[in-house]
């Protein structure tokens, strides 16, 4: 652990700890969360404080962030998030694990003495939670980035243990704020993610100007969608016998069973989709396959926002998707893409027809979603207006340094 950074004047920066269980590999959150560290750098002396090693950390370091490993013992890691408040409140030997990882994350709070904690994922709040309990008096700011069921265990304990004072949240849609407890949603503010805006002309030609080439990408897991999108493909292509459609889906199955890529494998192939429907790997330049598809799809349920529908707006290219969560807040209906109810399939293939029938509608749509995007979802503006947030509420409006 290394001393209080000070400026070239002999100014004591402020420490900022920023909490983030994963770290192997890069989800929609790490990328945000990179994204902020890169924003507050230079306003703050940074910590990012991980349970493991990996691409997370790496990342960090490349922009100079002070990075930490406070190993967490037991399963806590594979608790699936919709089960993480049950493991923790009834299994005793979970609660041993995360009490010595507790210790050790709260001597590195005291040696660190932050201004600001930051706590990116939900178990990350947990341990933000429980220092509060155990007398951390920094500032903790919540990012929440789920959609809270009503009436469920996560919602319930989020509002028994959130502090009554020196406590703010950021809620990533006006969908995920919705949904927050009272006591929550009073101290919370909407900020979207940030998306890199791409050039207005890209040099990427399409794979086939004659075939509407539809895109998924993002997390190959249940609540994405993806088997919807299969199904849909299949639907789209017996409405359409004449129009040649491709569904290419890309990403990984971070934090999940694989046996659920498989399945959607099985299922490709029981449709008889093998030549039209394909499942690629996770990719580290999604610009460009965003510059090779001409219709981005997604099947998400109650999406709390959908950084990658923002990235494909940003690059050009129209959405359809379910109207679930946030994603009415990023896709104008009809004029940046379209939205139809969830789980109603007749209605997606429709939309997709529009396309089918008008393929030049796809660049107009595109053109709107990419001024949108640089309106509402510019990285630096957004990484800024967080920047601002944070130091608005732990008392620095503005830095020593400037």
């Amino acid at each position: 652990m290394k001393d209080s950074a000070r400026t070239m004047s002999g100014t004591e920066r402020r420490q900022f700890v920023f909490l983030n269980h994963w770290a192997a590999r890069l989800g929609g959150a790490e990328l945000s969360l990179l994204e902020l560290l890169d924003a507050a750098r230079d306003r703050w002396d940074c910590h990012l404080v991980t349970t493991e090693d990996g691409a997370l950390p790496d990342r960090a370091a490349r922009l100079g962030i002070t990075c930490h490993v406070v190993p967490c013992g037991g399963s806590f890691m594979e608790i699936r998030r919709g089960s993480l408040f049950r493991h923790i409140l009834f299994s005793w030997r979970e609660w041993l694990h995360f009490a010595a990882y507790l210790i050790r994350l709260r001597g590195l709070v005291k040696h660190l003495r932050p201004v600001l904690i930051h706590a990116n994922i939900p178990k990350s709040h947990v341990a933000l939670f429980l220092l509060r309990l155990t007398g951390c008096r920094a500032h903790a700011c919540f990012h929440i980035r789920e959609i809270f069921g009503r009436a469920s265990m996560s919602s319930l304990l989020y509002r028994a243990l959130f502090p009554s004072r020196n406590a703010s949240v950021i809620a990533i849609s006006g969908a995920v704020k919705a949904r927050l407890p009272f006591r929550l949603r009073t101290r919370a503010a909407v900020i979207y993610n940030g998306v890199g805006i791409a050039p207005e002309t890209g040099a990427v030609p399409k794979k086939d100007s004659r075939v509407l080439n539809l895109l998924y990408l993002g997390r190959i897991v249940p609540w994405k969608g993806c088997r919807y999108l299969i199904e849909i493909l299949d639907a789209a292509r017996k409405r359409y016998p004449d129009a040649p459609l491709r569904l290419d889906l890309v990403g990984d199955t971070a934090y999940w069973s694989p046996d659920y890529r498989r399945e959607l494998v099985t299922a490709i192939q029981r449709l008889g989709l093998g030549d039209v429907c394909r499942l690629h790997p996770r990719t580290d330049t999604p610009a460009r396959e965003f510059a090779l598809h001409d219709v981005f799809c997604n099947a998400s349920f109650e999406e709390p926002f959908g950084r990658s529908i923002a990235e494909a707006h940003a690059c050009g290219l129209p959405v359809v998707a379910y109207d679930s969560g946030g994603i009415r807040e990023i896709v104008v209906h009809g004029e940046t893409g379209f939205l139809v109810p969830y789980g109603d399939k007749a209605s997606f293939v429709e939309a997709l027809g529009r396309f089918v029938a008008a393929p030049a509608l796809a660049r107009t749509l595109g053109a709107n979603g990419r001024k949108r995007a640089v309106r509402h979802f510019d990285c630096p503006r957004q990484q800024s207006r967080l920047c601002e947030f944070l130091a608005e509420q732990s008392g620095l409006r503005k830095d020593p340094e400037h």
